[in-house]
């Protein structure tokens, strides 16, 4: 049964803790350590920003002096010692500003009581007086909702492991991590905001976005209230937003609705058909759990990112999300994310297809830092063309668009911002050929990938160890019919009927080459009117 659980704050450091914080069986961090008797180089005492500052002025101007003659040099010297001796003993500002605990090792085994209630970051010193080495170092009385974490090594101290050696006085750090994540099994569900969400990758296809927030946020005021195209304009803009919205939450879909008056973030204007207990799990976005207690986004990056930059959505929305795996026993971020490139759970390409380190992703969703790729919103846009989506393993779009690149298909030689159609002549079901319309327009990018995805030889690699077929290829045969209605409805189209002007759904590249002109629809109607927007009645 899934398991409908509230993630808990994490990375929240402390000072101390007190009593009352702690359980019955008070849990502590324990390290054992043993001494070293041989000689070991001391760590070097790192200066602060000032003491160097201090230090390279004083060289500099122990020099001019030693060009000078007579006694004044010499009475120099105490005064530049004096200063030199000054900045040594300033304290680093960083490392001053830095609150956290200290277990000092004296005796092995050290301990420190811990609080089951936050994270923290603890300072292990060696005050010893000679060097030691750490033999093990771990959790006693845990709870479930705890573990160490080994931080990155710093300018202030090494990360703690088992082995590591410290002279007298040397510190490392180590995280104690409490969450309620730690706790939530695969296939478990649960509810976040968006800001909680760490990406898995470093870019998105900005047009798939871009034409959910133009068709999403239309200008209410362009048709008369009561008229036909008002009504059909509403259904399939602000209500499709709830809609989706419910969809993508596991809720179903959207009813209750009022027009005009739908805010995601305030659930306001409509309600969704399926209650928050009763969540389909099987329909959410998915999450992997990190040994620090975050969550890794693995699929909905798309989707997430559309609802962060809606108007009436953010960063503080509300969704459920499904958890994929939970890699929280992992000591470190190292092997945490061996184990989600192992199971295909990041991708480490940036919008150039350039490789790139778990490091360089981003901390969280928006567009403000995901790049974009135009190649994956190139594939988006090859949906029941070159490829289908159901069932395709996390990240199909960009491994095709990988693929793309290999083949010589480069998005510079087409015009992303033209819309002229393009389109295929079906000379029998296995000969399709491009054949009519524009040849560098973005419809003809669209039906170039398409036409190359569909040519693969089926079984054929599209990435080292993974088919084309793995990836949704799309085989089935496609009539001339196919294809002109996937063209124009899915791509190229306007939202208005050519015969009356009766309103429909907008091509997906025409609401996605609109935002980039001129944002959405509801900030921006006149240039809508003026660039996008076609009378075909005033040209018949």
């Amino acid at each position: 049964m899934s398991r409908h659980l509230m993630p808990a704050a994490v990375l929240a450091f402390s000072a101390a803790a007190t009593p009352a914080a702690y359980a019955q069986t008070t849990p502590s961090l324990v390290v054992d350590f043993v001494s070293i008797m041989s000689p070991v180089s001391a760590a070097p005492v790192p200066l602060g920003p000032l003491a160097l500052l201090l230090s390279v002025l004083a060289i500099g101007l122990a020099v001019l002096l030693g060009k000078r003659k007579g006694p004044s040099h010499w009475l120099s010297l105490p005064v530049l010692a004096a200063v030199v001796g000054l900045g040594l003993s300033q304290p680093d500002s960083t490392q001053a500003e830095m609150v956290q605990r200290t277990l000092d090792l004296q005796a092995s085994p050290a301990s420190l009581a811990l609080n089951t209630q936050i994270s923290e970051r603890l300072l292990v010193r060696n005050t010893t007086g000679q060097a030691l080495r750490i033999t093990s170092l771990g959790l006693k009385d845990g709870t479930d909702t705890m573990r160490l974490f080994t931080p990155n090594d710093t300018n202030e101290a090494v990360a703690c492991k088992s082995g590591l050696v410290l002279t007298a006085n040397q510190a490392c750090a180590i995280e104690v991590v409490v969450s309620e994540n730690f706790v939530l099994q695969a296939g478990s569900f649960l509810q976040v905001k968006l800001r909680d969400l760490h990406p898995t990758q470093p870019a998105v296809g900005y047009d798939q976005i871009y034409y959910h927030l133009a068709r999403k946020q239309p200008d209410l005021n362009r048709f008369a209230e009561g008229t036909t195209n008002y009504t059909r304009q509403i259904e399939r803009t602000e209500l499709k937003r709830a809609q989706d919205y419910c969809e993508d939450t596991g809720r179903n879909s959207a009813t209750d609705y009022v027009a005009r008056s739908v805010s995601l973030i305030n659930g306001t204007g409509f309600s969704c058909t399926v209650s928050e207990a009763n969540v389909d799990a099987s329909k959410l976005k998915t999450v992997v759990v990190g040994p620090n207690g975050q969550l890794y986004l693995t699929d909905g990056h798309h989707t997430f990112t559309t609802l962060w930059e809606l108007k009436d959505g953010g960063p503080d929305l509300p969704v459920f999300v499904r958890v994929a795996a939970n890699f929280s026993d992992n000591p470190d971020l190292s092997s945490f994310w061996s184990q989600m490139q192992a199971n295909n759970y990041v991708w480490l390409r940036d919008a150039n297809g350039a490789t790139i380190t778990p490091a360089q992703l981003p901390t969280s969703l928006g567009l403000a830092t995901l790049a974009d790729d135009p190649y994956r919103s190139l594939v988006y846009l090859t949906r029941d063309m070159g490829y289908k989506n159901s069932g395709v393993p996390e990240f199909a779009e960009f491994y095709w668009g990988m693929w793309l690149r290999g083949q010589g298909l480069d998005v510079n030689d087409y015009d992303l911002r033209d819309l002229t159609p393009a389109g295929v002549v079906v000379v029998s079901p296995n000969h399709e050929i491009a054949d009519t319309g524009s040849t560098t327009s973005y419809v003809a990018a669209v039906r170039d990938a398409a036409l190359l995805m569909r040519q693969l030889t089926p079984g054929a690699e599209i990435a080292p160890g993974l088919t084309g077929t793995q990836f949704g290829q799309n085989t089935s045969a496609m009539t001339q019919n196919n294809w002109d209605t996937l063209l124009q409805e899915e791509v190229w189209q306007d939202d208005a009927r050519e015969s009356d002007n009766r309103y429909r759904n907008g091509g997906k590249a025409w609401y996605a080459t609109g935002y980039r002109l001129c944002g959405a629809p509801a900030d921006n109607a006149d240039c809508w009117q003026t660039n996008m927007i076609v009378d075909h009645t005033a040209t018949q």
